[in-house]
């Protein structure tokens, strides 16, 4: 089973759901070098950059070239000779096999790192600050070879050299962890690992929505990109953005992907509560997520309204408990109750980003006259907010709480459009002074969110705005910014590229407006162009090719589990 669903491992992260290991490719002097890399946090502070080491197949003393290829089940490499296979058992324990020939891994160990018996056949490494990695022959031999400065306080020369027993062939564990472990009695068989995994992903695959045949594929490999992602902290499930220079997740990307789980309602209710978990007392929720860090420098866009707009539509969330729909209810208020005490500094009731980064549109024309800025989405995301806290404190019984959400939803739709709305469109201001910003951003269709609460003749100008060929709309979907603004640049985030959230948000606000003809018309416009393009983060509008390279580079897996949650949305809606 998936066999023939292959994996570009240089912009793809090999994972399992749940594994802190990952596995990449890079090109280094002419040839394929495979990657055993970590998702972790204290990784990124080192030279390392997520990578532990490379892995060389060697045979006589000479290192062989090999090829690597990927399917959800298991990456392989090829060689003059023999093959080798790599996958992830639970636990964060690595495998590998190999037939025909030697695997040596050799970390680059820095000053105060660790290699050491355990002596009971397993080499412990330790790689400050994280993580400790234990080496265990399964199948054949291991041989360690080592050396230690201790001027320097560094070992030196450590490898690792796996050999085949008298039929060829080998097999290896590394696990992974933060304080202590040990090697299995006995390990599962390599296949059965395999075969966990394939079934593993089938069981996540079979709660991805329906999409048209000219899309089975790429459902396969946007599940698969979000699947990968999933990794386990404070035992709440996180979704990373990706494997790459992106190893961790936002506050509202947790809510993207509760969207995105659409069919697997107990999984989107995880997502939405799980960063109430880390809000502090004044209500603030952190920014970004890892393994090891809480950013509570900045935030993101509250975006749990939106989120629970779609799901209660598509979703039936009637198995939550009251205690759970209560920890939604408390969280979400308090969460409101921040943006409207911290971000309202000229006290005119109109909310604002301090910072361009906060409303996750990093080089947004919105914000080309500096912050803190008033903007219209923000707005909107907190209308949806209040409104969606009024259901909830329906179901709860909070008669008079219901009230006065709506009442609150109300008159920030009331000063919204007054605010914001300039007869043509949904334009930011500067905070304190009110003076317009003129942009061209797609941020100014967000407001579409707000479906039938805005007026019609509204909906209809920014909808004819927004379907006019070569302004946003391109045939590959919608641009970040206007293709003829000073402000257009190629290789941005929101500047210019055609970027998935922003297709996700416009496309809900068409659709919660009553105009799926045009939702669906972008919605396969971007899906069709994600798909040729083998789904980056961001396109060009102008050719439908991988701008992403020039705002990243090719040096790390940059395909972003968010841009899936996006395509799966989308193309379940509109492909069918």
């Amino acid at each position: 089973m998936f066999e023939t669903n292959a994996i570009d491992l240089t912009r793809i992260g090999y994972a399992r759901r749940g594994s802190t290991f990952y596995l990449s490719k890079w090109m280094e002097e002419g040839a394929e070098r495979l990657y055993i890399c970590a998702s972790l946090a204290g990784l990124d502070q080192s030279f390392r950059q997520g990578r532990l080491f490379p892995v060389v197949i060697r045979r006589d003393g000479a290192a062989l070239p090999y090829h690597a290829e990927a399917t959800p089940a298991c990456v392989t490499l090829t060689f003059d000779g023999g093959s080798a296979r790599l996958c992830m058992q639970e636990d964060n324990i690595l495998r590998m096999e190999a037939d025909g020939a030697e695997v040596v891994l050799s970390p680059d160990l820095a000053p105060h790192e660790i290699a050491k018996t355990r002596n009971d056949g397993s080499w412990e490494v330790l790689m400050n600050p994280v993580p400790k990695l234990l080496l265990c022959p399964v199948v054949g031999e291991m041989e360690v070879t080592t050396g230690f400065n201790v001027i320097n306080s560094v070992p030196e020369d450590t490898a690792f050299t796996f050999r085949p027993d008298e039929d060829g062939h080998l097999d290896l564990a590394i696990h992974l962890y933060l304080s202590n472990g040990w090697r299995m009695k006995q390990y599962p068989a390599f296949q059965r690992v395999v075969d966990e995994t394939v079934q593993d992903f089938a069981d996540y695959l079979a709660t991805v929505p329906a999409m048209g045949e000219e899309f089975s594929d790429a459902r396969i490999l946007s599940s698969y990109l979000i699947w990968s992602h999933i990794l386990y902290i404070d035992d709440l499930p996180i979704i990373y953005m990706n494997r790459g220079v992106h190893r961790c997740t936002s506050n509202w990307q947790q809510c993207y992907h509760a969207m995105g789980q659409y069919q697997n309602p107990r999984f989107a209710w995880e997502l939405l509560l799980s960063m109430f978990r880390y809000q502090d007392e004044f209500g603030m929720l952190p920014d970004m997520i890892t393994d090891a860090t809480r950013s509570f420098g900045g935030t993101k866009p509250p975006f749990h309204g939106v989120a629970l707009e779609f799901l209660k539509a598509y979703t039936d969330f009637s198995f939550a408990s009251r205690r759970e729909l209560n920890t939604l209810y408390d969280g979400l208020s308090k969460w409101v109750f921040w943006w409207m005490s911290y971000r309202d500094t000229d006290e005119d009731g109109i909310v604002q980003y301090d910072t361009a980064d906060e409303s996750g549109w990093d080089d947004s024309s919105f914000f080309k006259m500096g912050g803190p800025t008033a903007a219209p989405d923000l707005a909107t995301y907190l209308i949806l907010a209040m409104d969606n806290l009024a259901d909830l404190a329906e179901r709860l019984g909070k008669s008079y709480e219901k009230r006065e959400w709506r009442r609150r939803a109300d008159e920030m739709l009331r000063l919204t459009l007054d605010f914001f709305w300039d007869g043509q469109r949904f334009a930011p201001r500067v905070s304190g002074t009110h003076e317009r910003v003129d942009c061209g951003s797609i941020m100014s269709f967000i407001p579409l969110l707000l479906g039938k609460r805005l007026p019609e003749e509204i909906i209809e100008k920014m909808t004819a705005a927004l379907m006019e060929e070569g302004k946003w709309l391109s045939p590959y979907g919608l641009a970040g910014e206007r293709m003829d603004s000073d402000h257009y640049h190629e290789s941005g985030w929101s500047a210019g590229p055609v970027l998935g959230p922003a297709q996700l948000l416009v496309c809900l606000g068409l659709h919660f407006a009553g105009r799926d003809e045009e939702a669906k018309e972008v919605s396969l416009r971007y899906c069709r162009a994600l798909k040729n393009a083998n789904f980056p983060m961001v396109m060009s509008p102008k050719t439908g090719l991988d701008v992403s390279e020039g705002r990243w580079g090719a040096k790390y897996p940059n395909r972003m589990a968010w841009t899936a949650c996006v395509f799966n949305v989308l193309c379940s809606l509109y492909s069918l």
